[in-house]
Parts: structure tokens; C-alpha cells; sequence
């Protein structure tokens, strides 16, 4: 490996074909499912091509699927990968599908430990699965229950059936009430939050703008979604809305875009000559007038980009 990383200027010289071209015939062959067929399309690549943005999403259906001899070490190489993200900054860990993570012996260990440590480096870890049978026919399933003490339930009619009442019961504690009120809850409308002691029925009252954005998760619209931002980048969901005949909604969204891209100084000078305007009826000042406002736009830049960060933001506050 030393010799390796002083052969080869960055990461583009370091895969595997690499440290195999280096390695002695009896090591060399070790390595040749690694590198060749199934096992070099996923393992055999210069970089992991994992961002470094705040919202990092990992699909492992498809490496699932490519046995153990290609699961496994990218498994390994991948909770590396993860577990550098933890750095002590509040993180979310969010394991949707959980039902696939539970039934493959080594995730299942890497997730048991996560859920014992990732406490202390400020990482809380949420697991969604369909079935509560998941959690319960899993050999970790004691962990699950002390390590997840907040539970958010589906309402499911056959929650006072013979077969799951008892699973309930024993399991998540749920009282006879409680039972009842799943039961009868409204399926996509109502949930069931199970917090130690305390339950509460609540529901998620989303609007048209929420829904579009959020509740559009079949593959034609992922699909038409991906399309619209290879067209038009950042302002795609302006588009979306438009397409979902939220019009209005698709031209603030389009405005906010326009304003979280606009230079500081031009925003700050822009709000100035807005606000004198409409001070003093149509009086447009002049360059002498304004030279206050370009003395504090400039201010204002020598200070940083502080506000732009408070724009952007804008975006998420109004679609909530």
C-alpha cells in the first residue's frame, strides 16, 4: 500500500487494478474477482463517487443483490466511508427498508453497534420497516427496543387481531386503547407517536404545495422530477409546481431562486432603492442620493456572504 501511494499522484492511480499490478502472482490472483466482471464494476474504482454535501443518499438494493462476495466489502468500505461523516455535529442516520438491513448479518452487527455508540458522537439513528414482524423476528430485536425508546406507528386494522394484538402488546407495550386507536386511525392521514409512557395521535395535515413536493414518490415522477433538473438546475421544483398547477406557488419559488442567486450588493442596493421608493411615492434617488445604501451594501459584503445563507434558507421556511 506504501508502495502504491508513492507511485501514484491522488486517488486516480489507487483501485485495485492498481495495487494488483503491484502485488506478487501468488497474491495477484486474490485479487481477480475484485477486479474483473461483477466484482470490478462495483469494487474496482478509482473514487466511491460519495458526495460531501449535508444530504448524502446510499442505495444498496442492487449491491444486495450481487452476492456476498461483492456485498460484503462494499458493505465494509461503505460504513468506513459513513462512520467518517460522524464528527460530532447533530446527524441523522435514517435506515429506510430496514427490513433488508435486519436480515444481512453483517449490517445487522453494524447497526447494533451503531445503535449502542453513534449516542455519544451526537448521530440519531431512525429505522423504517413495514412489518413490526421485522423488528421482532430479528436477532437483535432486545437492541431495537431499548436503543428506539420514540416510535411513530402506521394505523393498521388488524392491529386487534389475534395474530398481531399479542405483538402489540408484549413487544411495544400498547395498551388495549392504544390498540384500538391504531386500528381505527386513518390509513396515510394518521400516526401514532409512542414515546416511553406517552402516545399521542396526531395527523399530517399537508397542503397542495407539501404534497406536490413531498408526496410525488412513484417513478414517473421521479423520473419526470430528474428530468426537469437536467433541464433547468436548481429552480426545477418552480417548474414541477407549475406542471402540478400550483402556479402561484411556482412563481414565489421561482423569485426566491432568483433572490438567493442575486449578488449582495445588488440585492442590498436593489432593497434600498425598494424601500425609498415606497417612502417617497415614485422619487428615484440618484447616485449621490443612494450613497448611503451603497455604503452600507458594501458594508455588508465586507462582512461576508452572513445573510446569504438566511435567503436561501427562505426557500425551505416558505415550503413549510
Amino acid at each position: 500500500l506504501e508502495q502504491l501511494a508513492q507511485s501514484t499522484e491522488g486517488a486516480e492511480g489507487r483501485s485495485l487494478s492498481h495495487l494488483r499490478a503491484l502485488l506478487p502472482p501468488s497474491l495477484r490472483e486474490a485479487l481477480g474477482y475484485h477486479t474483473e466482471g461483477a466484482g470490478g464494476a462495483v469494487l474496482d474504482g478509482r473514487s466511491d463517487g460519495l458526495s460531501a454535501a449535508a444530504l448524502l443518499v446510499i442505495e444498496i438494493g442492487a449491491l444486495m443483490e450481487q452476492g456476498e462476495r461483492v456485498a460484503a466489502p462494499a458493505l465494509m468500505a461503505l460504513f468506513h466511508r459513513i462512520e467518517q461523516r460522524f464528527t460530532g455535529q447533530p446527524t441523522l442516520l435514517v435506515i429506510d427498508e430496514a427490513w433488508l438491513v435486519l436480515g444481512h448479518p453483517l449490517f445487522r452487527e453494524k447497526l447494533r453497534g451503531w445503535l449502542k455508540t453513534l449516542r455519544k458522537l451526537n448521530v440519531a439513528v431512525v429505522l423504517a420497516t413495514q412489518s413490526l414482524a421485522d423488528v421482532v423476528d430479528s436477532p437483535i430485536c432486545q437492541t431495537l427496543l431499548e436503543s428506539c425508546p420514540t416510535r411513530i406507528l402506521l394505523p393498521n386494522a388488524e392491529a386487534r387481531s389475534a395474530h398481531l394484538a399479542p405483538l402489540y402488546e408484549k413487544h411495544l407495550g400498547l395498551s388495549e386503547a392504544q390498540r384500538q386507536l391504531l386500528a381505527s386511525a386513518e390509513p396515510k392521514r394518521h400516526y401514532l407517536h409512542l414515546c416511553r409512557e406517552r402516545s399521542k395521535l396526531f395527523e399530517l395535515d399537508l397542503g397542495p404545495v407539501q404534497l406536490a413536493l413531498l408526496g410525488a414518490s412513484d417513478r414517473a415522477s421521479i423520473a419526470q422530477q430528474r428530468q426537469l433538473h437536467a433541464e433547468y438546475g436548481r429552480s426545477w421544483p418552480a417548474r414541477w409546481l407549475q406542471l402540478r398547477g400550483l402556479t402561484q406557488a411556482a412563481r414565489r419559488y421561482a423569485q426566491l431562486c432568483e433572490a438567493a442567486a442575486m449578488p449582495l450588493v445588488e440585492r442590498s442596493i436593489e432593497g434600498a432603492a425598494e424601500r425609498r421608493s415606497i417612502e417617497g411615492g415614485d422619487e428615484r434617488c440618484g447616485d449621490e442620493g443612494c450613497g448611503d445604501e451603497r455604503e452600507a451594501a458594501t458594508t455588508a459584503l465586507a462582512a461576508g456572504d452572513a445573510k446569504r445563507p438566511a435567503l436561501q434558507g427562505a426557500l425551505s421556511e416558505w415550503i413549510s
